[in-house]
């Protein structure tokens, strides 16, 4: 019983303005089956010292490029970790300066409340009364105004009529 193996492949032929495909037949000769595919044959010692040059422009590239771009990313993360701890000192010492501000409001506080406990009112009020021969205005001498432009007046500006 004498079999010939065949093998199945798609054919493309034209038929007026279309492509159009079939499948065709064909017998396998007996010498192709005792011979591996192409991509499974291992080449002789000669083609594979001959296929790819040890030292190819395009793997010298490559290496460059590649080099470059390590260099360049060592550099960058140089540069991330010198502005990160220049980041942290700064909150570090931002952090110290707010404590000190706080520190010297507290003594004024504490400075303000020591004066105003010293001055004695009614000692103003006579020295400014008697010595000094003031008195204090009546409700007539008083004139108010309302500025609704400014909440402050300047000094030299001229005082509204009534």
């Amino acid at each position: 019983m004498d079999t010939k193996r065949t093998e199945t492949y798609q054919e493309y032929y034209q038929e007026g303005n279309t492509v159009r495909t079939r499948m065709v037949e064909r017998p396998i000769p007996d010498d192709d089956l005792l011979r591996l595919p192409p991509e499974q044959e291992k080449p002789s010692r000669a083609a594979r010292r001959q296929a790819v040059p040890r030292f190819a422009p395009a793997k010298i590239g490559a290496f460059v490029l590649l080099t470059a771009l390590s260099v360049l990313l060592a550099f960058g993360g140089v540069l991330y970790l010198r502005l990160n701890a220049s980041l942290l000192s700064s909150r570090a010492h931002i952090t110290q300066m707010e404590q000190e501000l706080a520190d010297l409001k507290m003594s004024n506080e504490l400075q303000t409340d020591k004066m105003n406990a010293e001055i004695d009112l009614a000692e103003i009020y006579r020295i400014a009364t008697v010595q000094l021969g003031m008195v204090h205005g009546d409700g007539s001498e008083t004139i108010s105004y309302d500025e609704q432009l400014r909440e402050y007046v300047r000094q030299y500006e001229d005082i509204p009529g009534r």
